[in-house]
């Protein structure tokens, strides 16, 4: 006992119980409760300062709230093969605890050989308890479990240990069992024993479940998170590409834009033929360049004299070329004007010779 109080205790040092919940802490600290004095009531049982039924309550208090709290811990998980296999393990449990508490009062009663009603309605109590926390056991434990069991329990311990329990039935109240208390104490040891055996291997089992299911979690995480970081990495991917594809253009187009505010229609575009929104601005800014280069060509033909040259106005509300017909128009006055103004002069300057 010694041994595994010190083996919880390294267990629990740094251990955040917290995190589990109210229930779960107070159960724990109620049961470590019981181990804090644990060395003072063994004393007093060894100085015959207590009787044996308060020294028997101490330790059935204590084991009742382990068991509670292993039995809250059941509850933790969510996982349902994990919630079945420690239902499993808490039910056995405390049909074992209830084989340990049988052990003791039969002890009792056979080393006395007598058997008062109190203590037989204890000992068919313990025995009904123990059969019925048993059987809710085999109904929910594995195929493997229960023929573990079933394989632990059908020794000789266990068929004299039922031999005596039935002899206790048998005689009752009236005593006079006939029954060694040692050679019974000795013998519900062995079958206990047997059922720690059982008890660990449950224990096991719900151990490994446990670290497979952290481990494969473990795993799920690290899964996720690459998938997760290769998804990110796409998307960044994709990202770049489709900002690239819409930001050059767009900066492109600025360059073209800033060359024709500067007077330059030299400039020249990329991609014409993409069927997208930057492919109609790229249409869009070629089609502004070769309209600007239109009305250069008509005002080359006006500088080099030719009023005869076509202006064709785009649509009703061009201005620009509309400006350029009544500028050519205004332009042809002005030289009709002139050239009458010079036929006139040409005449006079006859007539006076």
């Amino acid at each position: 006992t010694d041994e595994k109080k010190a083996e919880l205790d390294g267990l629990l040092d740094g251990f955040d119980r917290k995190r589990f919940g109210a229930g779960f802490t107070n159960a724990l600290d109620n049961a470590l409760n019981f181990t804090k004095t644990l060395n003072n009531k063994r004393e007093a049982i060894r100085a015959l300062q207590i009787s044996a039924g308060e020294a028997f309550d101490y330790f059935l208090a204590m084991n009742d709230s382990f068991l509670n709290t292993i039995a809250g811990m059941s509850k933790l998980s969510s996982h349902g093969e994990v919630f079945n296999m420690a239902a499993t393990y808490v039910n056995f449990l405390l049909g074992k605890e209830r084989a340990g508490r049988e052990r003791a009062v039969l002890a009792r009663a056979f080393a006395t050989d007598t058997c008062s009603p109190a203590a037989f309605n204890q000992f068919s109590a313990y025995v009904i308890e123990q059969e019925t926390y048993l059987k809710v056991f085999l109904s929910i434990a594995s195929d493997e479990q229960r023929e573990f069991y079933r394989g632990k329990m059908s020794g000789q311990a266990v068929n004299e240990a039922e031999r005596m329990r039935l002899i206790a039935f048998e005689k009752g109240t009236g005593g006079n069992f006939g029954i060694d208390s040692e050679n019974w104490f000795k013998t519900a040891t062995a079958k206990i024993n047997l059922l720690k055996e059982v008890e660990d291997k449950l224990s096991n089992d719900l151990y490994s479940k446990a670290f497979a299911l952290n481990k494969e979690s473990r795993r799920a995480v690290v899964i996720y998170i690459a998938i997760a970081s290769a998804a990110v990495t796409i998307a960044i991917f994709f990202a770049y590409f489709i900002a690239g594809g819409i930001i050059k253009p767009i900066v492109s187009t600025i360059v073209v834009m800033d060359k024709l505010c500067k007077g330059d229609l030299s400039a020249h575009f990329g991609d014409r033929k993409r069927k997208d929104e930057i492919g109609q601005l790229f249409e869009a800014v070629h089609a502004l360049t070769d309209s600007l280069k239109q009305v250069v060509s008509i005002s080359h033909e006006i500088a080099n004299g030719n009023l005869m040259v076509n202006v064709r106005e785009r649509s009703p509300e061009d201005t620009l070329m509309q400006t350029l017909s009544r500028m050519i128009k205004k332009l042809t006055e002005v030289v009709a004007n002139v050239q009458g103004a010079a036929t006139n002069i040409l005449m006079g300057g006859r007539q006076i010779n």
